[in-house]
């Protein structure tokens, strides 16, 4: 019975770990996924009994029955659990909430040589920043999320899917705009007072015709400024960051997460004393030899201590560029034309050592 127990086994790791998996991934509800259980024992049962009723009073040939009947139980639970898989089951198993929004913070034009310094705070979702010299004022659009953390939990609540919608009330969003010589100060924050936040989330994408500089904190999410000319400092946390811009670095920039890729592009007229810190991941500072017909080399004086560490001056050097991730990739490229960040490929991340 040695064999017979083993798949036993097997199929109970079968059925307790992947099917988890799978009714997650296939959004399987309970209620479906019960009768799914009901019929795969019911199946297996029914095929164990009619292999032994063809073999009874055998009892060499009922042992090899008894091995067929489990096989065909493993085997019958795999195929009702694709088949219900496939078919979708016709239910949700987790529901999403999402309400949208779109603000302007200045009722006057604001003159496009003023530049903005943005500070971001964003408990939990991606952040997207861009100048665009389009926008007659300051744009934010705001998407709020709310997902049901299980379907147990939503079974246990009849009206669940209005406790979703409400449970966005918790949401605080705030958004000021102050004026200081040569410019603006807008200052954006999203906080939450749900008792379970990891079930929210909220994407911020912010347009003003000049970016003078930023200071984004967030997570769980993506952070992307496009043509930033200031200061830049960026806190991520399981979420890539992307930074592209076409301006001449000369500030301070820090650039952190964790687990997720860091991208930062810059012109080649830019500044800087570079440290690139990406542990479990590869550092790459990438300087072509010839730009424009001049040779750079001896202008960005790359060197790597290891896989994950690199350092570089930039030029005369001067202000600090920090890059540092951890479980992901960090990357400072220099190009003449640092490219529309819209197509910047941030996962690929090619290194080179």
């Amino acid at each position: 019975m040695r064999f017979a127990q083993r798949v036993l086994l097997l199929n109970d790791w079968f059925c307790c770990e992947l099917l988890d998996e799978l009714k997650s991934a296939a959004r399987v509800n309970a209620a479906a996924f019960f009768i799914f259980e009901i019929l795969v024992v019911y199946t297996c049962w029914m095929m164990v009994g009619e292999v032994l009723s063809l073999f009874r009073g055998d009892a060499m040939v009922e042992r090899v029955s008894g091995h067929c009947g489990v096989v065909f139980w493993f085997c019958g639970s795999i195929l009702l659990c694709f088949v219900f898989v496939m078919s979708g089951c016709g239910a949700s198993y987790r529901s999403t909430e999402t309400l949208a929004y779109v603000d302007s913070l200045s009722s006057e034009p604001i003159d496009g040589s003023e530049g903005i310094f943005l500070s971001v705070n964003n408990f939990h979702g991606s952040v997207h920043v861009s100048s665009d010299s389009s926008v007659r004022g300051i744009e934010i659009k705001r998407s709020l999320h709310a997902r049901e953390k299980d379907l147990e939990q939503a079974g246990r609540n009849i009206d669940w899917q209005n406790d979703l919608k409400h449970s966005l009330d918790f949401i605080d969003y705030r958004a000021s705009l102050s004026r200081v010589s040569g410019g603006a100060i807008c200052t954006v924050s999203v906080m939450t007072s749900y008792p379970e936040p990891e079930n929210q989330w909220v994407e911020l994408d912010i347009r003003v015709p000049h970016l003078a500089g930023v200071n984004i904190r967030t997570s769980d999410g993506e952070v992307t400024v496009a043509n930033a000319n200031g200061p830049m400092t960026i806190y991520n946390n399981h979420g890539d960051i992307v930074v592209s811009t076409v301006f001449a670095v000369r500030d301070d920039v820090l650039l952190v997460t964790a687990e997720g890729h860091i991208d930062f592009r810059l012109p080649v007229e830019s500044t800087g004393s570079v440290f690139v810190s990406a542990v479990g991941g590869r550092a790459v500072i990438d300087v072509p030899n010839q730009l424009g017909g001049g040779d750079i080399g001896d202008r960005f004086g790359v060197r790597y201590s290891d896989r994950s560490h690199a350092r570089g001056t930039l030029n005369a050097g001067g202000n600090r560029i920090t890059l540092r991730t951890t479980g992901g990739n960090g990357r400072v490229i220099v190009r003449e034309d640092p490219g529309d960040i819209s197509i910047i490929k941030k996962l690929s991340l090619p290194v080179r050592p």
